[in-house]
């Protein structure tokens, strides 16, 4: 097993999935920069940025996933999940 930073793990686990299945989506607050190479590889439409709202991207993955997409929603803090919980329920 190589070693890696868990970082470039989940950038690693990200590319294998999208590139396994075409309906994964990517959002993600500043999502675009912190994966680069998914949006150089994947393009933007399947790695979004999203704005500083955390119930509007999550929102946004929940109506992706209706639409059948499998969306991946990226939130950097735990601590925004709480004001995001209208979307989940």
């Amino acid at each position: 097993m190589r070693t890696m930073f868990f970082s470039q793990a989940i950038d690693d686990s990200l590319a294998q999935a999208m590139a396994d299945d075409p309906r994964i989506v990517l959002f993600g607050e500043d999502t675009p920069l912190l994966r680069r190479n998914l949006l150089v590889r994947f393009g933007p439409k399947r790695v979004r940025g999203a704005p500083i709202s955390e119930s509007a991207f999550l929102g946004a993955g929940v109506a992706a996933a209706m639409a059948g997409l499998r969306p991946v929603v990226e939130m950097y803090m735990v601590d925004f999940l709480g004001v995001c919980m209208d979307a989940l329920l």
